[in-house]
């Protein structure tokens, strides 16, 4: 009598080999499928410290190519020691053109972690270099996932393949920059920048790479972003997306709260600062400057969300100058009124 299938593959799953060696002895079938077609080859392969019960799967039978119902192999898994492994040292057997379901090969789901290695690409690269070109069913390269993941070394060793992906965009018209917005090993964003990215890409909902940050509640990106830009006051506050909404708008949007209370204070000190240097000029001698300097008043127009600028005392000063102005124009219109009536007609 054969040992039953959810035992079998409970025991591989859960990494207990001598139950397993057990289970085979009694006549378990090694390629026996669950109801999704996973074989305990694919269970093993899910997690890690798995590398011993996988190489006595395969050495009873197993089959490393086997699909399940959605077109997945046992190495089309989130990468962890046990892939490594078998990427590593049974890379002559591997199909990297296989794509399961989604579109993604067994190289797409290695890139989708920030602990792969170039190691565990460069074989496949070099023998068939047009998998660098092969994008999942989202449109989304190897770029996009290494980027996303923040994985360093992956990053700059796509980009010294072939440096073209970093303006691909997804079928959302993400590129890679956007993805590396969202992780905070902003390493990536350089590396990325210094292969051709542009920080003002737009792609899904009309959002640039700090909006994407900011729907991750991604200070850390930010602030990195922020010291890459010529005019961080300008991009931040007037960059909008499809519905209109800038970084800071879209950060009270969504309540990221970190990222709202440093665009708050960080865009006031922006203000601050190019409020003092429109009136400083060189060696601190006061320049001439408009009644009203721009960078009091430009935050209002374009944010209409905080309310920062109207505690500035240029801005008060300002409209009680106008205030009184008015009033005693009023004055005088009302006082020489009843003179003029009395003018006779030329």
């Amino acid at each position: 009598m054969k040992p039953p299938i959810d035992s079998y593959q409970i025991a591989t799953q859960n990494g207990h080999l001598e139950l397993v060696e057990f289970l085979l002895q009694c006549g378990a079938d090694v390629e026996a499928c669950d109801d999704h077609g996973r074989t305990a080859l694919h269970r093993a392969m899910q997690s890690s410290g798995q590398i011993e019960i996988c190489r006595t799967l395969l050495r009873k039978g197993a089959d490393l190519t086997c699909l399940d119902i959605e077109r997945r192999t046992p190495l089309h898994n989130f990468f962890n020691d046990t892939t490594s492994e078998f990427l590593l040292n049974e890379k002559d057997i591997l199909d990297p053109l296989e794509l399961d379901s989604y579109g993604m090969s067994i190289l797409h789901h290695a890139a989708w972690s920030s602990q792969s290695q170039s190691e565990h690409f460069s074989y496949f690269l070099k023998k068939r270099p047009a998998l660098y070109d092969i994008s999942d069913y989202e449109g989304k390269y190897m770029l996009h996932y290494a980027s996303e993941r923040g994985n360093i070394p992956l990053v700059e060793y796509l980009c010294s393949v072939s440096n073209v992906g970093v303006a691909l965009p997804d079928v959302t018209g993400r590129m890679p920059i956007h993805y590396a917005a969202r992780s905070r090993r902003v390493q990536v964003i350089d590396i990325l920048i210094s292969n051709g990215a542009n920080l003002n890409s737009v792609g899904a909902n009309g959002w640039n790479p700090i909006h994407e940050a900011v729907i991750r509640d991604n200070v850390t990106a930010i602030i990195h972003m922020r010291k890459l830009l010529e005019s961080p006051i300008d991009f931040m506050l007037r960059a909008t997306d499809q519905q209109g909404f800038t970084p800071l708008a879209l950060a009270k949007k969504r309540k990221a709260m970190a990222t709202l209370n440093y665009l708050e204070t960080q865009c006031h000190l922006d203000t601050q600062q190019n409020h003092a240097s429109q009136h400083d000029g060189e060696n601190g001698v006061p320049e001439h400057s408009p009644a009203v300097p721009r960078g009091s008043i430009e935050p209002c127009i374009h944010t209409g969300t905080t309310s920062w600028h109207l505690r500035d005392p240029t801005y008060e000063v300002y409209l009680r100058g106008s205030l009184a102005i008015a009033f005693l124009l009023l004055l005088y219109i009302f006082w020489t009124g009843p003179v003029l009536d009395t003018v006779p007609d030329l």
